[in-house]
Order: structure tokens, then sequence, then C-alpha cells
């Protein structure tokens, strides 16, 4: 059985940061920007899910554009975040190249009509690193409760959002024709996780702590859903 309102309720929670980020934008900064557009990408890429699917149309094309500039803005805020400036230049400089490396693979190896076989992995385990690095690091040099601070709340949001979909995308593609029901149990579990990581994301947009360093205040047929989630069974 499907709990496909577990979907619907994943991407509804991906307007919270936005949400979170007008009630406190005054204390917006240059990482809780970036988490600002990240929120918008996600919201965009479900809406022309949602429209495709409606229209009996493969949708899985839409992860290969969407997921990069996701990537890209999650290590734009992340480099906001770093306690040194070097750490801070290396991130920015991986930008460019986890940009080049991901048309690479998409040109090269993905099909753009099923689930990523690369790409999807290459990113979530790159978010993964660097948002328990900077959780990491921040915790070494900052004193006080932790759950003061927006970093601790994003950075455990972010990698449980993506480090709980390392191999979705990789298993996803290899059953998908022999056991849709397991992809559909599977993307339940992984819109459980993704709800609360962006609940922990939403609270730490409200901080009013300014973040360190930020340079500001601290299966093959779609089910019949409303809305699609990052991981939602699409239209093949």
């Amino acid at each position: 059985m499907s709990f496909a309102w577990l979907m619907n309720a994943a991407v509804i929670a991906e307007a919270l940061p936005g949400l979170a980020a007008l009630r406190a934008r005054r204390s917006l900064s240059g990482a809780r920007v970036g988490v600002l557009v990240w929120s918008g990408v996600l919201l965009a890429s479900n809406a022309v899910d949602y429209w495709t699917g409606a229209q009996d149309l493969n949708n899985h094309w839409t992860s290969y554009i969407a997921q990069p500039i996701e990537g890209a803005v999650v290590l734009f805020a992340l480099s906001r975040w770093q306690v040194k400036s070097v750490a801070r230049l290396t991130i920015q400089l991986l930008i460019p190249l986890y940009l080049v490396t991901m048309l690479a693979l998409t040109l090269i190896v993905e099909r753009l009509d099923t689930y990523s076989m690369f790409t999807n992995s290459v990113t979530s385990l790159l978010i993964l690193a660097l948002s328990l690095y900077t959780l990491l690091t921040c915790s070494l040099v900052e004193r006080g409760r932790l759950i003061r601070f927006d970093w601790f709340w994003i950075c455990t949001g972010m990698a449980l959002f993506y480090g709980s979909g390392v191999a979705f995308e990789p298993f996803s593609r290899s059953i998908v024709s022999s056991h849709p029901d397991l992809v559909i149990a599977a993307t339940d579990l992984l819109s459980f996780i993704e709800l609360f990581a962006l609940l922990a994301i939403a609270r730490g947009m409200l901080c009013p702590n300014p973040p360190l360093n930020s340079g500001g205040s601290s299966p093959p047929r779609s089910s019949p859903l409303l809305f699609s989630s990052r991981h939602s069974v699409r239209h093949s």
C-alpha cells in the first residue's frame, strides 16, 4: 500500500523554508538566501512534474535540469558557513567543477527518460559529506547550545534530505520494471525522511542568530497524486 499523502506532504513542506524566510526576512544572510533559492527550485521542479504528469508525459527529465541547480545553490550556502576561508574558497571553486561534471554525466551516461544512475548519487554524496563537515567544524568552534544556530538545523536537514536518497535512483532504475511496488515503498520512506528534513531546515531559517562567516545575521506510471516529490514515482 502506498502512503500517497506522505509524498504530497513532503512536497508541500518544500515551501516551509521559504515561508520561514519571509517571517525572518530581516535576518536573511547569504547562506539563508541560498536555502531560500533552493526551496524555490524544488517547488518549481515539482510544479513542472505535476503538469507533465497530468498530461501523462514522461517527467524524469526535470530532475536532470533541476538537480544541478539545487546542488550548486546548496554548495554556495554551505560555503558561507565555513569557519576557515580556505574551506569556503574550496567549496565555491567546487561549484563550477560540480556543474561541469553533472553536465558530462547527463550527456554521456544518463538516460533522460528514467531514473538516474550516477548524477543523483554524486549530488547526494557530495552534499551529505559537506553538510556533515560544516556541522562538525562549526560545532567545534561555537560555544553554547548548538540548537540556537541556523547552520545546525539546516546542515542537519540537508544531510537527511540528501543522505536518505544516495542510492534511491540507481535502486529504482534497476527494479522499476520488475518490482514497481518496491519503488513505491522506497518513495514513501524517503518522503517521510524528507518531511522531517524540511521541517529542520525551516526551523533553522527562523533562528535569530547570525550564521558563522555568512556575512549576515546569525515506477513506470505515476501514482494519482496532486503533487510529485523529488523522489516520486515518475511517468516513464
